[in-house]
């Protein structure tokens, strides 16, 4: 029995929108991603409904744009095994790290193209990075300073209950350009701010599709 991979059947689509404080967009980047371990556990409970599996919310990890410091760490370097603590955590006494959270803003749109051979189906989810995000959306909320904390990387939630963000679970995941030192083109977009009194839009597209 062959199993199914999922880097192969979800090939994710990540679109970065800077939209200033008129909502005019200023730069657009496209991207892809990586499906987590964690990925493969929430879509054997949503083919059994027996537990959660619907994306709720997108992180964000940021730190300062001169030390580099907000690449993800996951466990064994592995980015599939990055979890919600990946995110948001910081060793002691460290003033520039964190991670950040913002919900869903609305039902995603389904695009049901092709239903026979299943190369066109696909949902997309948007999220707003905004200039004014809450602090109670940020861990540690101190770190963060609108103006100088830079993203580095983003990833896709799931929801185990909605009022304990502590149990979410990452399914997919991306990095910033350079997070490798041997490879330093490596990674999935430029870092970048949130534009001044604007907002940083994600579109975060996952097409379903089969390959022989």
């Amino acid at each position: 029995m062959t199993g199914i991979k999922l880097n192969k059947v979800l090939k994710p689509i990540i679109t970065i929108r800077q939209l200033n404080a008129e909502g005019k967009e200023i730069s657009r980047v496209v991207t892809t991603n990586h499906m987590t371990y964690a990925a493969g556990d929430v879509m054997v409970n949503a083919l059994l409904a027996s537990g959660p599996f619907k994306i709720t919310h997108l992180y964000a990890r940021f730190g300062d744009e001169t030390d580099n410091t907000g690449y993800l760490v996951p466990p064994n370097d592995d980015i599939r095994a990055t979890v919600r603590d990946t995110f948001i955590t910081v060793e002691p006494g460290d003033l520039i790290r964190g991670g950040l959270w913002v919900p869903l803003q609305a039902a995603p749109v389904k695009d049901l193209t092709d239903a026979n051979k299943y190369s066109g189906n696909q949902a997309t989810f948007f999220f707003r990075l905004p200039y004014n995000i809450s602090t109670a959306q940020i861990s540690p909320s101190s770190n963060f300073n609108v103006a100088t904390s830079f993203i580095y990387a983003l990833g896709l939630a799931v929801a185990v209950t909605s009022a304990d963000r502590s149990q979410d679970r990452i399914v997919s995941v991306l990095q910033a350009t350079g997070f490798d030192d041997e490879n330093p083109d490596e990674g999935d977009f430029g870092k970048f701010l949130i534009p001044s009194g604007g907002q940083s839009a994600i579109d975060y597209t996952l097409p379903f599709q089969f390959e022989p």
